[in-house]
Formats: C-alpha cells, structure tokens, sequence
C-alpha cells in the first residue's frame, strides 16, 4: 500500500511538473502570441521625433516600421543623422592656423584675430549645414511615417 501511494505521489509529481514547464513555455518571450513591450529605443527617438500608431499598430510592428522609414529617408536624403554635428576646430589647429597667419602678415595680432575670426566663421558654417540636414531628415522621416498611419511628431 506505502508503494501504491509513492507511485501515485511521483505521477501527480511529475503532471504538476509537465503542466507548469508546458505554461512556461507558452509565455516565454519571442513566442507568437506572447505580448511585447514596447522597444527600449525606436528609430525615431534617436532623431529626437515622436511617432504615435493611428491604427493599433504593434510595438513590433512600429520598430519595423520606423526601421524601413529611417533607412529610407537616410537613402533619400543622403543624410546620416546619427552622425554628430561638426565640432570647432581643436585648438592645436587654431594655433596652427594663426601661426600661418602670422608669418604672412606684418601685424601678428590682427593675423591671428583673422585667422580665429575666419576658422569660427566656417565652424558655423558647417554647424547650420548639419542642422539644415537633420531639419531635412525629420521631414523625410516623417512623411514616411505618415504614409503607414502613424502621426509623428
């Protein structure tokens, strides 16, 4: 009878066992059916843009989404914007440039003050370039985001 009772206990054992690792299973991430969260970073928030789903689109579908979007609009505007805007000149090629100044021009100060006024100037230059690239990228971006019914902003 003590047998009979073990071999009951180690079946009932081994259903509990079976039913908890097939419930496991049916909820481990990745499996169809099994509810995704929303992704750490999306395509969009790294341009510093929103992009909302009008039409119940899934998280899943929403990073697929702003992947193929951004990829397009990188190809169709030429526009890397992850790459970071230019920074100024660093400061042994300001000094550079104010030696080369300087040796060219009687008054050394004024070479100098040229030569940084000059280097700034193209500094600048290329900072609004970059903007003018990213401003151009978000609008990209946008409207293909639109065309699959999401509003973004």
């Amino acid at each position: 009878m003590n047998g009979r009772m073990i071999s009951k206990s180690t079946i009932c054992f081994a259903l509990i066992l079976s039913a908890a690792s097939v419930a496991s299973a049916q909820t481990q991430p990745g499996q169809a059916g099994a509810p995704t969260a929303a992704p750490a970073c999306s395509p969009a928030q790294t341009i510093d843009m929103f992009a909302f789903p009008k039409n119940g689109q899934s998280a899943d579908q929403q990073l697929k989404d702003e992947s193929e979007r951004y990829g397009m609009a990188k190809q169709r505007t030429g526009v890397d914007a992850q790459v970071p805007p230019p920074q100024g000149p660093s400061a042994e090629e300001v000094q550079a440039a104010q030696q080369q100044a300087a040796a060219n021009a009687q008054s050394k100060q004024q070479a100098a003050a040229q030569a940084s006024a000059a280097l700034k100037k193209q500094t600048e230059e290329l900072q609004r370039e970059h903007q003018e690239g990213i401003d151009t990228f978000q609008r990209a971006f946008a409207a293909c985001m639109d065309s699959r019914n999401y509003s973004v902003k």
